[in-house]
């Protein structure tokens, strides 16, 4: 994993989710970074450009990289996520039905359909 540098800002790319995760979670424990964000398929760190100039925070980010990231435990917990239409939660609905010539209830039914 090689970073690339903007400014304040260092970011590597990486396989996706889980491996950002892991690594954010790692990067935040070890290292003196502002922010750690983890992204889709990457990472981003912030650092403070009056205490490290943009080459001494990159070799401490390839330093922290080149050791070995822990995985993150498994997940068992099921997650569920309420979805609702109209009203205060989708003011729009009609406007959206209105625009793609279907009923609400068409709108939900090919929303909740599974591919």
């Amino acid at each position: 994993m090689r970073p690339h540098s903007v400014d304040d800002l260092l970011s590597v790319s990486v396989d996706g989710p889980r491996d950002a995760e892991a690594l954010a979670a790692h990067l935040r424990q070890h290292g003196t970074w502002l922010e750690v964000v983890a992204g889709i398929d990457s990472v981003v760190v912030r650092f403070d450009t009056a205490k490290l100039n943009t080459e001494t925070a990159s070799r401490q980010f390839e330093a922290t990289l080149a050791g070995k990231i822990p995985a993150l435990p498994d997940s068992t917990e099921l997650l569920e996520i309420p979805v609702v239409y109209g009203a205060d939660y989708g003011p729009d609905l009609d406007e959206l039905c209105d625009r793609l010539g279907l009923t609400s209830d068409e709108f939900v039914r090919l929303h909740s359909v599974r591919e």
